[in-house]
């Protein structure tokens, strides 16, 4: 993992908060709805798979640009992460 700058570092955290207001569109919707309906479920399911990879690639940011140990895992990661 290399060193990375803070305008990187802050762009994972501005992804982050972007893809959480886009599954706050979807807080107003019950489940049996959005189960049922192919778009809606969709767009539920890429947010929610953009939003845990974001959430990935920030906790590698957040370490990197820190410069602490590297992890050999994702949740790894997370544990390096409570350390510190």
């Amino acid at each position: 993992m290399n060193p990375i700058t803070r305008d990187v570092f802050l762009n994972s955290i501005s992804t982050v908060k972007k893809y959480l207001k886009s599954l706050d569109l979807f807080k107003d919707h019950r489940w049996d709805v959005i189960g049922k309906d192919p778009m809606l479920l969709g767009a539920y399911e890429r947010y929610t798979s953009l939003l845990l990879q974001s959430t990935l690639d920030l906790a590698d940011a957040s370490i990197s640009y820190i410069k602490l140990r590297k992890p050999t895992s994702y949740a790894e990661s997370f544990e390096i992460l409570k350390e510190h």
